[in-house]
């Protein structure tokens, strides 16, 4: 809370014309230099169940995340356990839709980019492809909505969420959390192949030798990508970002386990533009020779993939299921699950909040507790709409891209 070194603090007056903010001498504010690459502080989290019933109470590492929305005044957290402090792990089943008996460390989303919408749209996402795909070879965040104090203050509505780190691939891909080098020597990358933990040459060299291939003319071309990538995998990160329309490709993360024959894999999270706008055309801007969406993200993996005829069907025959398991009905009915889950916090939460609109950030935002509960409601519908409008523009979107037939679309 220090004015001046307090990684919620400021550190001075704020310049609010764009993203993201800095002081009027240029400088970046206290928060962002806590944000990224700063040691964590240590505190103490206690988690209770509504009814009043501890879970946990122990010490912890505590710091910020993101980088876009460490610019809104409500911001995100990252909890971590740490054996220095006495307790190694967070021993309780934190998330209903997990097997797992203990946690690393979790996150305390501000919701991101729909922290200012609906507050559940990551959240939403990820439990439609949890609960309905039958999928085993992806791995997304778990989610649970929270209300959060800081030192005794209220915070507001969170939604809690498992980590995308070294610990929770490791929990994902059945990994002994005590076997620490082989937790470090997982390689994490971001998009455009930053190192989140290892090095990204061995990424990039096979990149450029993915670049030459000829995977539909050359039977070695195409054992080079099954050799190399988790091809079920990779098609359902783009099968699911794809039918959602996630506008923001850019959040995706790849990891390879150190062992002998590993493949690279890839991380579905941060789905806050997902089921944003019906007519995001998403299998074009995912497949531009220049790269996925504004970011020109590469794509070489997935648009070599695709010129298999192998690959291609499979893909196609995965997206088609994904078509006809994720109606309108099924998600309009997640979303209502969801929203009944935060709408008795939200009261609490806009009073808390509403008053500190960034204009910057979302000019709409109105600045009372009622205007904002009004406002919230226009949000989910408008993700309702998007929910009924959307599959019948995707399938016109997947048709011209892929050059289908109205049989072939059938088929599919």
């Amino acid at each position: 809370w220090n004015e001046e070194t307090g990684m919620l603090s400021v550190g001075g007056e704020l310049n609010k014309e764009k993203i993201p903010f800095k002081l009027l001498d240029g400088s970046k504010p206290n928060y962002r230099d806590e944000g990224i690459g700063k040691a964590p502080h240590e505190g103490h989290v206690e988690i209770y169940e509504k009814d009043g019933t501890q879970l946990i109470s122990q010490s912890m590492d505590f710091s910020l995340q993101g980088q876009y929305s460490l610019d809104m005044p409500q911001k995100s957290f990252k909890v971590r356990a740490q054996a220095a402090y006495g307790e190694k792990y967070f021993n309780y089943p934190l998330f209903e839709d997990r097997d797992y008996t203990f946690y690393k460390s979790f996150t305390l989303r501000n919701s991101g980019n729909d922290n200012v919408w609906t507050r559940v749209a990551d959240g939403v996402q990820t439990r439609l492809v949890d609960k309905y795909l039958n999928n085993d070879v992806m791995m997304t965040l778990a989610w649970r909505p929270v209300a959060v104090y800081l030192n005794g203050t209220y915070w507001g509505h969170y939604n809690m969420r498992e980590r995308k780190d070294r610990f929770s691939i490791g929990q994902f891909e059945g990994l002994d959390l005590e076997d620490t080098k082989t937790l470090e020597n997982i390689t994490i990358l971001r998009a455009g192949w930053g190192e989140v933990q290892g090095d990204n040459s061995e990424y990039r060299a096979m990149l450029k030798e993915i670049e030459k291939l000829s995977p539909n003319t050359n039977p070695n071309d195409l054992q080079y990508l099954y050799d190399h990538i988790d091809i079920d995998n990779y098609i359902e990160w783009y099968a699911v970002k794809m039918f959602f329309g996630d506008s923001d490709p850019g959040n995706i993360m790849f990891y390879k386990l150190p062992h002998e024959g590993s493949k690279w894999k890839c991380v579905l999270f941060d789905m806050d533009y997902g089921l944003f706008r019906s007519q995001f055309d998403s299998p074009m801007s995912y497949l531009k020779t220049t790269g996925m969406g504004q970011q020109n993200i590469n794509n070489i993996i997935f648009r070599k993939m695709i010129e298999s005829d192998v690959i291609r069907d499979q893909f196609l025959t995965r997206l088609g299921v994904i078509f006809q398991t994720l109606t309108t009905e099924v998600m309009i009915s997640e979303l209502d699950e969801c929203t009944a889950m935060i709408q008795p916090e939200l009261r609490r939460h806009y009073d808390r909040w509403a008053q500190y609109k960034e204009p910057a950030i979302n000019i709409d935002s109105p600045t009372t507790m009622e205007g904002y509960l009004r406002y919230w409601e226009t949000r989910v519908n408008r993700m309702k709409d998007t929910m009924t409008r959307r599959p019948y523009l995707f399938w016109g979107f997947v048709q011209n891209q892929f050059g289908l037939t109205n049989e072939q679309m059938i088929y599919y």
